[in-house]
């Protein structure tokens, strides 16, 4: 059986040096084009160039895998087909991807490039975090690349979908051990300080966990840490006046953003406290998980000091891994590093919006993000790699219905 796999094997790279050569030029006239428009590279080519020799996972006849982020990604599709046709490339054709806005660029069979779009405020965030990471990459090339913690998160997002990426986790898992072991081996976790929950706001806060509790919606923030490392303390896990005391995900969104609403009124002194509810919708890719969300703030009326009560994002086309503690729904360690950091890079993006924003918040996340790294290195793979999930994650045949109507190739040359 061994001889078997050792001839498949070879048979394998000789078909991988015999496409690589073929293709060689195609890439290059793919590379420059990349470089010389800016286009920001995402996904496993992007990971794979920052990585040292030793831990590189694509060999040096791997094809070139180029994803990347533009802010007018159609038209970049439109121009790379006009620059391959005019180097006298044929069977040219551009498709939408069945992710919203991507762009696909095939030559023959070859699927040269994906083109994703993203408004260009970001993109130009994007490029200036580029500037400043690059002086810690192990990396000589100049590609520009998304920042590392998107990369992070991306991985996280893999593992955490059993339905969508189960197929993938052996793949991930080896690539996100490869990365971890170059640029974030030498994290600290110092213990921090508990910020007091104000007593007067104890009632709402049980009656909120009673509801999240029966509703079995999954805890992702740090209450959950609470739970997993059974802390008695009541005040856990809040690390500074702006942080959360509850952030859940729902797939009943409109449903559960109405009944915590009604708790909330009901249960909190109006006299001392001013109720403000806030309804986001961001269509940027950099945070399409947390693209609904709702967050309930307290305004104290004596101090003009702001709580942020609870947090509520809704899932959909997705179905996130799970894990119980105590007759409450967590996300899985992966499931909260997920979101961890998405909410990472949204606050990243405002601090390079606004200098003086969010600087404790930024700070806090990254704390929240060592603690439960460092936490699933001390759990075995059956504890880490959960079957169970919640959401529902669209199947192929329902991605296959949905463009069942849609005109999916653009441009054919």
């Amino acid at each position: 059986m061994k001889n078997l796999e050792k001839i498949i094997e070879g048979i394998e790279i000789n078909n991988l040096k015999k496409n690589f050569y073929k293709n060689e030029k195609l890439f290059k006239v793919v590379e420059k084009f990349i470089k010389k428009n800016k286009l920001i590279l995402y996904g496993g080519y992007a990971l794979n160039l920052i990585l040292p020799k030793n831990k590189k996972f694509y060999k040096k006849y791997t094809e070139s895998d180029f994803d990347c982020y533009s802010y007018n990604a159609l038209n970049m599709a439109y121009k790379l087909g006009n620059i391959l046709k005019k180097n006298n490339y044929k069977y040219i054709k551009i498709k939408k991807a069945k992710h919203e806005k991507t762009y696909k660029v095939y030559v023959g069979t070859v699927n040269v490039v994906d083109f994703s779009q993203i408004e260009k405020k970001i993109y130009n965030i994007f490029l200036s975090l580029h500037k400043i990471e690059k002086k810690k990459l192990i990396y000589n090339d100049n590609f520009i690349l998304i920042p590392m913690a998107l990369l992070k998160r991306n991985l996280h997002y893999e593992i955490s979908r059993p339905e969508g990426s189960y197929y993938r986790w052996e793949k991930i898992d080896k690539r996100l051990k490869l990365f971890e072991e170059s640029y974030f081996s030498d994290k600290k976790v110092k213990k921090k300080n508990f910020t007091k929950n104000p007593e007067n706001l104890l009632k709402c806060k049980n009656m909120l966990l009673d509801y999240i509790k029966i509703n079995k919606n999954p805890i992702i923030d740090t209450y959950a840490i609470k739970l997993l490392k059974n802390i008695k303390n009541i005040n856990c896990c809040r690390f500074n006046k702006y942080s959360y005391l509850l952030q859940i995900l729902s797939t009943t969104y409109k449903k559960t953003v109405k009944n915590i609403i009604d708790i909330v009124n009901k249960s909190v002194n109006k006299n001392k406290y001013k109720i403000i509810v806030i309804c986001k919708t961001n269509t940027s890719s950099y945070i399409d998980i947390l693209k609904v969300r709702t967050r309930i703030q307290l305004l104290d009326l004596e101090n003009n000091n702001f709580i942020n009560l609870i947090s509520i994002i809704k899932v959909k086309n997705n179905c996130f891994s799970i894990q119980n503690k105590n007759g409450f729904v967590l996300g899985s360690y992966d499931t909260i590093l997920c979101f961890l950091y998405s909410y990472y890079i949204s606050y990243l993006i405002a601090s390079n919006i606004n200098k003086n924003r969010i600087t404790s918040t930024l700070k806090d996340t990254q704390y929240n993000i060592n603690f439960y790294e460092k936490l699933i290195k001390n759990i075995g793979t059956k504890k880490r790699y959960l079957k169970k999930c919640y959401g529902k994650e669209l199947s192929k045949e329902d991605i296959y219905k949905k463009n069942w109507f849609k005109r999916l190739s653009l441009l054919k040359i």
